[in-house]
Order: C-alpha cells, then sequence, then structure tokens
C-alpha cells in the first residue's frame, strides 16, 4: 500500500477513520492525492463500504465469511444485475389463490384454505429457501372479507387475522396468533384478540391489514358516507398507540407505517396530500383520536387539472422482510425504502376528439422514505399541520414515472427496488416477460471508481465520460432528470430529479404453455426476481 499522510496518523488508523465516513465523503478523500486513492482501492474492508452504500445495501450480521468474500458476492450481485442477468425463481401456485401476495412470500389458497408461505434462495447473498404450508386459515379468517385479511411478521411466528363472532355479526375482530401453534393465541401477545369501535351496520366495507415489526395496522373502509376507522396497535402489549376516524368527505384514505415511530396517512381526495404522523409505539394508553391537524406536517402532491374526473391510487411499501433464522451476508437497508404510489388519472372525454380511445393517464411517484420523513426535526412543532407544497419538496425528493403499458399490473416493492412487468405474447403459445427494474435511492446512478479514474481525480475532475460507458456497458440507464410534459392529467409539467438507475430483465418461461396461464406477477427477492405463474386448473 502507497504511503499518505492524511492528518499525519498512522495509515491503519486514517483508513479506520474514513471507514466511518458516507460513499460521497471517502470519494471526496479519495481525490486528494493519489497515494490516498490507492490506499481506498486496496483496503477492502474500504471497498466493501463502499460497493455497499453504491447498491443500497447494509452489512449482514457477523459470522464465519469474511470481508474480502462478502465482498466478492456483493459485486457479483451487483455484475449480474448490471447486466441484466438478475435470478430468477419461478413458482408455479393453483388459480384459486386470490390472494393477498404478500411480498410475493404469502399466498393464500381460497379453495383449501392453506396459507403457503416462500421465500426464494438469496443467490448471492446467502439466504436460505423457505417454504411452508399452513392449513385451516380459511375456517378462522373472515372468508367474505376482501383484500388484505391476514399480516405476517415472518421474524417472531406471528400472524394477524380478521374474523366475524356468530354472537355478534356487527362486530369485527383482529387476533394476534401463532403460525406453527395452529393460530393459537401468540405467547408474546398480551391482548390476543381486539375489536374495531365501530360496529358495521350492515354496510359493505373492507378491511386492509399491515404487520411491521410489533406493530400491525388496521383500516376498516366503508361504502357510502359512514366514516372509516384506523390503527395501529402495538400486538405484543395491545395498545393502540394511534387511532384516527375519517370524516364522512374522507373516502379515498390510505394508512402505511413508515418505521417504528412514523406512520403515513395518503389521501387520495380533493386534497391529494401525504400526512405524516409521529406516535410513541411503547404507550402504556390507549392513544386518544388523531385528527389532519395532528399530523406533524402534510407534503402535498401535484395539483390535478381540472379534466381529471375520476382518480385511483394503488399504495405499496415493503421493506426485506427478515425471517427468524436468516443469516444473510448483505441486506437491503431498510433507511432506503420507497413508498411507491401508483396514480391512475381518468380524463374527461370532451379532452379527446370523437373516436379517440384514451381513458386516462398512469403515473407511478417514487418517494424514498428519506424524503417522507425529511422535515421531521427539532423545528418539527413550527410545522404541525402545515401543508407543504409539492415545489418545496417533490422535484428533489421523488421520482415520477409514466407507465402506460403497466395501468393493469401492480407494481412490486421491495426496499428501494421497483419492478414492473410488461407481459406480451411474442409467438403463438409462448408468452414473454419484460420486467423493468428501477433502483431509487442517493447513489443509484453512481458507478464505483477505479484506480485508473486517480489520475482524473487529482485534477478535480470527475470521469463523467468513463462513467457513463461503463453504464451504457453493462446496460444501465442512468440518470436523475426527467421531465413529464405530454400528460393533460396534471395542472402543470412535473419535474422530478432524484437519482435512480433502470435495468431490464426478459423473462421467457417455457414450462407451461400460454393457454393453462391464469394470471402472472414478478415480485423483486432479496438479490433477485421472482416470477409467480398462476395456473388454470384443468379439471
Amino acid at each position: 500500500m502507497a504511503g499518505f499522510r492524511f492528518l499525519e496518523l498512522p495509515d491503519e488508523l486514517q483508513l479506520r477513520i474514513l471507514s466511518k465516513l458516507d460513499a460521497r465523503s471517502i470519494l471526496a478523500c479519495r481525490q486528494v492525492d493519489p497515494g490516498l486513492a490507492q490506499a481506498i482501492d486496496e483496503a477492502v474492508e474500504m471497498q466493501y463500504r463502499l460497493e455497499l452504500q453504491f447498491a443500497g445495501m447494509i452489512d449482514g450480521p457477523p459470522g464465519t465469511i469474511s470481508v474480502r468474500d462478502r465482498l466478492d458476492a456483493l459485486r457479483a450481485y451487483r455484475a449480474a444485475w448490471n447486466a441484466s442477468r438478475h435470478p430468477v425463481h419461478t413458482l408455479l401456485v393453483d388459480s384459486d389463490i386470490l390472494g393477498p401476495h404478500l411480498r410475493g412470500i404469502s399466498h393464500f389458497e381460497q379453495t383449501t384454505g392453506r396459507l403457503r408461505l416462500h421465500r426464494p434462495a438469496g443467490t448471492f447473498c446467502g439466504l436460505t429457501e423457505y417454504d411452508a404450508v399452513f392449513d385451516e386459515l380459511s375456517e378462522r379468517i373472515a372468508a367474505d372479507w376482501p383484500y388484505d385479511r391476514f399480516a405476517i411478521n415472518y421474524s417472531e411466528d406471528f400472524i394477524a387475522y380478521i374474523s366475524n363472532s356468530d354472537s355478534d355479526p356487527s362486530g369485527v375482530y383482529v387476533h394476534f396468533a401463532s403460525l406453527s401453534q395452529n393460530y393459537q393465541p401468540h405467547p408474546l401477545a398480551n391482548r390476543p384478540i381486539i375489536q374495531t369501535c365501530s360496529p358495521l351496520e350492515d354496510v359493505g366495507c373492507w378491511s386492509v391489514l399491515g404487520c411491521s415489526g410489533d406493530l400491525v395496522s388496521w383500516h376498516l373502509c366503508r361504502w357510502g358516507a359512514l366514516p372509516s376507522e384506523m390503527m395501529v396497535v402495538n400486538w405484543k402489549t395491545g395498545t393502540i398507540v394511534w387511532h384516527m376516524h375519517s370524516t364522512s368527505d374522507q373516502q379515498f384514505l390510505t394508512l402505511q407505517i413508515l418505521t417504528s415511530t412514523h406512520l403515513v396517512v395518503i389521501d387520495d381526495s380533493d386534497k391529494f396530500s401525504l400526512r405524516i404522523y409521529a406516535f410513541d409505539p411503547s404507550a402504556s394508553d390507549n392513544a386518544p383520536l388523531a385528527t389532519d391537524s395532528d399530523c406533524i406536517y402534510a407534503l402535498a402532491l401535484p395539483t390535478r387539472s381540472h379534466r381529471v374526473d375520476d382518480h385511483w391510487l394503488r399504495v405499496a411499501f415493503e421493506p426485506q422482510p427478515q425471517f427468524a433464522n436468516d443469516h444473510p451476508l448483505f441486506s437491503h437497508d431498510p433507511n432506503l425504502s420507497l413508498l411507491a404510489l401508483t396514480i391512475m388519472l381518468g380524463l374527461s372525454d370532451t379532452d379527446f376528439p370523437s373516436g379517440l380511445a384514451h381513458d386516462g393517464d398512469c403515473f407511478l411517484l417514487l418517494i424514498p422514505l428519506e424524503t417522507l420523513l425529511r422535515f421531521d426535526t427539532a423545528d418539527t412543532e413550527l410545522l404541525r399541520g402545515r401543508i407543504i407544497p409539492w415545489e418545496d419538496w417533490g422535484p428533489k425528493g421523488t421520482k415520477m414515472l409514466q407507465i402506460w403499458e403497466h395501468v393493469t399490473q401492480d407494481v412490486s416493492v421491495f426496499g428501494s427496488r421497483v419492478a414492473l412487468p410488461n407481459w406480451r405474447e411474442i409467438v403463438e403459445g409462448k408468452l414473454q416477460c419484460l420486467v423493468t427494474v428501477y433502483e431509487v435511492h442517493k447513489l443509484a446512478n453512481e458507478v464505483m471508481p477505479t484506480s485508473s479514474d486517480a489520475a482524473d481525480a487529482t485534477r478535480g475532475q470527475r470521469a463523467d465520460h468513463e462513467r457513463d460507458a461503463r453504464a451504457a456497458a453493462s446496460k444501465l440507464v442512468v440518470t436523475d432528470d426527467d421531465w413529464i410534459t405530454d400528460s393533460l392529467a396534471w395542472k402543470d409539467p412535473i419535474h422530478t430529479t432524484y437519482p435512480f438507475r433502470k435495468t431490464f430483465r426478459t423473462i421467457t418461461p417455457s414450462d407451461v404453455p400460454y393457454g393453462e396461464y391464469q394470471q402472472t406477477a414478478v415480485h423483486p427477492t432479496a438479490d433477485g426476481l421472482l416470477y409467480l405463474i398462476q395456473k388454470r386448473r384443468t379439471t
């Protein structure tokens, strides 16, 4: 290792100091001196730290695998993704599965009542495959309830599920149970059953459950003018740590837990905003009902055009799930998780010439967790209840995409990655899937420097042309500047500049004829893609 005199300290100590910096700071130090650049390039620990941050990853738990082996595995993973050789795992499931397909892992079979959990092996990160089937869930779950009727904490053998009661047909209950103990009350749950505040009152409704660590979110929605109910419960203590009833004009709300102390309420009404709330997960008393003004702040979404006469929104937010015995070499950084909003805006027919087929536009808004919580600082109290305009947070903190060909497809999120599948029949009887994968984080469009860049760095030049050449050779699309100007759905053009990279993967299944498909889906996994094929029964 070439000698260098940064801070006039021993080389080993200087590298240890450098290892505590973020990637951009390390790269800035690398430009100071050729000897320093060479030292960084030759230090395995430094290279591993840089590669992790460029990949949006964090190191796994300590183990017997050396840093050199972890670095080699991480580089192999990045090389495969950058060259569009994402590992693809195929799973065939029966056609009676209605869902939900939680993170591509949980699959509920409606006719058999079985719950199947399947997590593919991590080809590069060292995760083992997990596959298990649990019977008789349908005997406990509210069979007539659509949407997400259960939620799982994979690492603690925990399932929350919704049921009705014969003795109280208007009541709705959530059970906190153990998967491995035949849905008996979970031993860590102090209060294994909770009930909604409001009766169903014999109206149409649906419910959505979510689980994040020790927290379960529950959103009970009612048709018509009746208010919906949203709550977050610490399933171990049984305490309601956040609670809200919507008003009669708030029929388009979605609740999503972001962290152990924050959640977001997505308002798809005329207010069209994201309201950020803070809560205490360790509270001993049930929280009082929250209101709109209790949010620590609200993030306004872009203003819709007067031409929009209908709207629809779907929310996805999926940090990496952990199983009890997982020991990955590296994993996705939970602080880089994305909130993905699929926004469908219907346009008035009067805006188009007669006979022109055009229902509206579809967009995908990707919002990093860092952006959502950016304004939660020591001065948050000054912002309480305030609406922050889109121009003050959206253009530099998000990525919006127009996704014409994906209007009818669900968007699947995993950490800082989003997969958008596009199916097409290439020849008769053969279906091909082109998957576009977006990675959205601050270093997504950066390429790791090499020792050959050091000369340019010493002249204060960042070798942008080399970066672009390497990106092109790797089949990457790296950019951070996008405009949406040709849509009538927004009042003003949309400009977003958050860094991202885009890769592609073509999947051509050969083992199942096209005529036997009923539905397919693609989900990002720890280091690949899960191609889920729902096969039509033949008998």
